[in-house]
């Protein structure tokens, strides 16, 4: 059926074999471009190879080679997480076994709620950090209004798939202008400033922690990349070590509260 669907471009062909050849080549590479197109997909970024997806995907870290028992945490952000997630690990090693959800999904994407729930899996985490603030702020993906709603039914989601787990807001980082790290972006820098409002109201509702990384940066435009988003390796650092620091106090708030009273 396909086959015969495909354009032989006004070619007067010699031989029927040379037709079917040239049939078969076209269909190759219609079925191809097929493949491409649902690769593109935001809701297939999970059966798509790493490198294909340009770094968006779960990185499990490795449980200790002595066998011993740590608790595991899951980092979720987006590239901002992918700059402090080694920091974050080196912060934390010997203490916790850390996940990595490195996600273009924002809060008010159809896909999130079930990117959540495929980058949690079966596993028991002790505490969760997420942000999901970079890629949410034009106004075609969260159209004024959305944005609190969304993020109500998303901590909904967190809470059942975080299965008992501790979880930390991490504030989302400053939009500057670019070439211009001391300049805050005048048109979209107030929209990060709202929406970090709200969901630290939504936050406050669920009694969920906040990590403030937008105090952490904003005033260090030394540290940017000058590409309006991300930092070089000092920024990062730092903020790799603000979230390993809300972690680490979550870990042992939680040993506390199950050591037994002597």
């Amino acid at each position: 059926m396909l086959a015969s669907t495909i354009p032989t471009f006004g070619i007067d062909f010699p031989g029927n074999r040379f037709k079917r050849c040239f049939m078969r080549r076209n269909r190759q590479v219609l079925l191809s471009g097929l493949v491409l197109v649902v690769l593109a997909a935001p809701c297939g970024i999970f059966a798509i190879n790493p490198a294909q997806a340009g770094g968006w995907d779960v990185s499990r870290g490795a449980a200790p080679s002595d066998g011993s028992q740590l608790p595991r945490v899951l980092i979720i952000g987006d590239s901002i997480s992918n700059g402090y997630a080694a920091t974050v690990r080196k912060q934390l090693e010997g203490k916790a076994v850390v996940d990595h959800w490195a996600t273009p999904l924002w809060v008010t994407h159809g896909g999130i709620h079930a990117g959540l729930e495929k980058a949690v899996g079966d596993y028991q985490y002790a505490v969760i950090h997420f942000n999901h603030g970079l890629h949410g702020w034009q106004k075609d993906r969260t159209p004024e209004g959305s944005y609190e709603p969304a993020m109500r039914r998303y901590m909904v989601a967190m809470k059942k798939c975080a299965k008992g787990a501790t979880v930390i807001w991490g504030s989302t980082t400053p939009m500057t202008v670019k070439g211009s790290p001391e300049q805050l972006d005048p048109e979209n820098n107030p929209t990060i400033l709202r929406h970090n409002a709200i969901a630290a109201k939504v936050m406050k509702k669920n009694g969920i922690a906040v990590n403030d990384l937008y105090a952490q940066v904003v005033d260090h435009p030394e540290w940017s990349r000058k590409d309006r988003f991300h930092y070089d390796g000092n920024g990062s650092k730092q903020l790799g070590q603000t979230v390993a620091a809300a972690i680490s106090k979550a870990l042992d708030s939680r040993a506390a509260a199950t050591t037994p009273v002597e």
